[in-house]
Formats: structure tokens, sequence, C-alpha cells
């Protein structure tokens, strides 16, 4: 065996374990409070999955809660009617809940991963590839100590299908257009079909993803504007028409569109909030960085390492870096300002109090895992590489793969807890609030009605039983 080819298996074998431990990780998590109103669905809900594009919103006809996201509506509503039931066939009940939940996370998490992998290594071989996956791996923080300011995939089911699966739709858009970028050419009709069912189930997605868009069209035309300033019509049509097909053209503009459209759908939703006006939002702006950047500083040691490595391409003199600082990593930068600047005009929620979280941060996360990726992948290749410049990247990657270790051996609380709610006769079930089922605990009041209804359809409880908590 060739040492290339076994060094491919070693870094295989090291994302097949982090992918198996990440598994039972996402498999202990709870079950979260927003599922039963979604799953069932509550009658606050009812009029999304009847309104693909909230068109009866739009025009004043209905109003109702999130009018722009009928796709993760749809989507998480049959996940967990097929998945449990199909799981059932093989497993016990409980386990085809909790198997349920963690599949739907890791196969955002996977997904995820190798898209950033396969942006990072530029289609320059599967060694590039892998080597850029284990690279980025570690930073998946999924349930250890850096897992508040660094989760991407999160601990709440519902988070995970508002937040990562969004993303996962929105890179594998980026990756057609990028392609065809590359390609300087026609694209198979498999691609164009693809990029445009994406184009038009992006804005109707997750919260982030109009906004994203937005900023997105911002920066591209600003970046765009710079390159084009001062020539002629006929140069830059031509240039224009020689980076992307026609078609690929058509697709930007539409998602465009139906993000800004998305944008105002969002403000018609009930469920606004507005305790603090425009001004107060921006106040807490500051404060909410400081503490995701101090708390637990698993983003400041990322962008120190991701600086360190800047630097020592620089110092190296490394070719490829100059074409991808200057076309690539200062239009991400501008884009993360930008993002981070209008995140304000999302609105406030009273359980995201500083306005940003890890979940309004997922953006800005993923494309420093890229940098992070991408930097360390140059740096690796480079001509005049040395192991002792690997030696703080390894640092800082071991750090965090020990940082997101967890208990995972025995059952969790939620799977004890589910296992003897299938076994009582009890028809009003009496439970420990130290561990919630489908409620939140930040919510120690939320009604279980829903829950309870959930249960029954799941299989866990029988017609007329319900469970409450001990006071």
């Amino acid at each position: 065996m060739r040492k290339k080819d076994g060094l491919w298996i070693i870094l295989v074998f090291l994302l097949l374990a982090d992918t198996g431990y990440t598994f039972r990780q996402h498999q202990m998590e709870p079950l979260d409070g927003d599922m039963p109103g979604i799953v069932l669905p509550a009658p606050h809900y009812e009029p999304v999955l009847s309104a693909p594009f909230g068109w009866a919103a739009a025009t004043g006809e209905a109003t109702y809660a999130s009018p722009n996201r009928f796709f993760v509506h749809w989507a998480m509503y049959h996940y967990f009617r097929w998945a449990p039931a199909t799981l059932n066939t093989f497993v016990d009940k409980v386990d085809s809940i909790t198997l349920s939940s963690a599949i739907a996370k890791s196969g955002a998490h996977i997904l995820l991963l190798l898209l950033l992998a396969a942006f990072a290594s530029r289609g320059k071989g599967r060694r590039s590839f892998w080597l850029a996956a284990v690279l980025t791996a570690p930073l998946f923080q999924s349930a250890g100590y850096y897992n508040p300011v660094m989760g991407i995939i999160e601990p709440s089911p519902t988070y995970t299908f508002f937040y990562a699966w969004p993303s996962v739709l929105l890179l594998s858009w980026l990756a057609l257009v990028r392609r065809a970028y590359d390609r300087r050419g026609a694209a198979p009709v498999w691609e164009t079909l693809s990029l445009f069912a994406l184009t038009l189930m992006l804005p109707f997605t997750g919260p982030l993803i109009p906004g994203i868009i937005a900023v997105g069209w911002l920066t591209v035309a600003g970046y765009g504007f710079r390159q084009i300033a001062g020539q002629p019509y006929r140069t830059w049509a031509a240039t224009i028409r020689g980076k992307l097909p026609l078609s690929h053209w058509a697709a930007i503009a539409l998602i465009g569109a139906l993000g800004l459209y998305s944008l105002y759908l969002g403000t018609l939703s009930t469920e606004q909030q507005q305790s603090f006006d425009l001004w107060g939002r921006y106040q807490k702006l500051p404060a909410g960085l400081s503490k995701m950047l101090t708390n637990k500083p698993g983003l400041s040691l990322l962008m120190l390492g991701i600086l360190l490595q800047f630097g020592l391409l620089r110092l190296l003199q490394v070719e490829a870096r100059r074409p991808w600082v200057r076309q690539e990593a200062r239009f991400l930068l501008l884009f993360i300002l930008l993002y981070l600047l209008l995140i304000p005009l999302g609105g406030y929620r009273d359980y995201r109090p500083d306005i940003v979280r890890r979940d309004t941060l997922q953006p800005v996360l993923l494309i420093l895992f890229y940098l992070w990726g991408r930097s360390s992948l140059l740096l690796i290749e480079a001509d005049r590489f040395k192991v002792a410049y690997a030696l703080p990247a390894l640092g800082l990657l071991l750090l965090f793969t020990l940082a997101d270790i967890t208990a995972v051996g025995g059952p969790s609380c939620q799977e004890r807890t589910l296992r003897a709610m299938s076994q009582s006769e009890e028809d009003t079930i009496i439970l420990s609030p130290d561990c919630r089922i489908l409620t939140w605990p930040a919510i120690p009041g939320q009604n279980t009605r829903l829950s309870g209804e959930l249960l029954v359809m799941w299989g866990i409880l029988e017609e007329g039983q319900h469970f409450k908590y001990e006071d």
C-alpha cells in the first residue's frame, strides 16, 4: 500500500470515528418544546402548511405565524411523522424517536462538513478533500464546552431544521453556482434544474436565509460595481456573460427578488416581538458580541488561529494566497461586517436577549470555518511547509476535540423518562421538572397538552393519557 493511500485511509477513519461519536451526542439531546406545535401542528401553524409562498398573508387575506417558512415547517411535519414510524419497524418506539432526531441532526452535520471541505479543497483530489474535512470537523462543537458559542448543529431538533438544514441548502446552491463559475460554460441540465429548485425553496425556509440573501446581494453588488467602474458597457457586459451562464444569472436575480419578498412576509408574522425599538436593539449588539467572544472563548481562539494561518501564508509567500484573499476572503469579511450590522433589523426575541447568539451567527461561523479550512489546507500544501508550522493548528484542533467530549455511555434522562411513560398505566403521569419532555426548560409553565398529543401519535402514550410536571 502506498503512503498516500495510507494517509487517505487514516483521514477517513478519523472522520468516521468523529461522526459516530457525534451521532450519539445528538441522540442524547432532549426533544424541544416547539416540536409539538409544528409536527401536529398547532392551530396557529396550520395556515403555513397550506401556503408555500405566503400569498394570503401578503395580500392581507389572513394573518398567521411564520408565513415565509413553509418548506421548513413542511419538512419537520412530514419527517417526524414518517421517520419514527419507519424506524419503529426495526427498533422500539423510544429508540425510533431519539434515532429520528439524531439522524436529522447528523445528516445536517455531515453535509455541512462535506460542503465546507469541498469549498476549501477546490476539487484538488480526494486527499485534499478529506484533509480539509478533518481540519474542519473539530470546530463543530456538538454538545461540549464551546457548544453555546460554536454549535452549528443545535441541541434542539427544531432549531436544527430551522438553521442548519437551510444552511445545507444555501451551501448547495452556492456550490452549484461555483461549479458553473469554474467551468466557464453551459451547465448540465440537472445542475440548472437543481439550482432553480433551490432558488424557489431557499427564501421560504429558515429565518436567517432572507437576510443572508439581502446581505449577499448588497455585497455582490458593491464588489461588482467596484470591478466594472469606469469600464465601457461592452467590456463589463462581456465580462459578466463570461463568468456564468445566463440561466445562473437569472437564478441569482430570482433568489434576490424572492428574498426581499420573504423579508416582507416576515414582517407580517404574528410572532413578531417589538419589546425594544431599533435603536435599543443596536445598543444591545456590542454587548452580545462581546459575550460571544469572551464568555467561552472558543470563537476568539478560532479567529486568532485564522489570523495565525494568514500570517504564516504571507510569511511563506504562498502564491495561491494572493488571488484567494483578493477574490474571496475580503468579500467574505465584508459580508460578515454587513451581516453583523444588519442583525438588529431582524427584530427582538425574549429568548435571545442579546440579539446575537450561535443561531443568528451561524452564517458567520460557517464562513470562519471555511476560512480556517482553506487557509490551513493552503499552508499544509505549500512548497516551503514544515511540520513546525502545523503545531499551533494541531494544538487548537486538539483543544476543540477535548472540549467537545461529553458522557455518551448510558441512556439519557429523556430515554429513561420516555420508557417509564410508555410503561405507565396512569391517566395523568407526573414527571420531574428536572427532565423535561417536549417542553422548554426556560418556560417552566409551558402547557403539556400538545406534547402529550404528540407522544400519543408516536405511540408512547395511549389515548386519554397525558402528563404534567410535579410542583
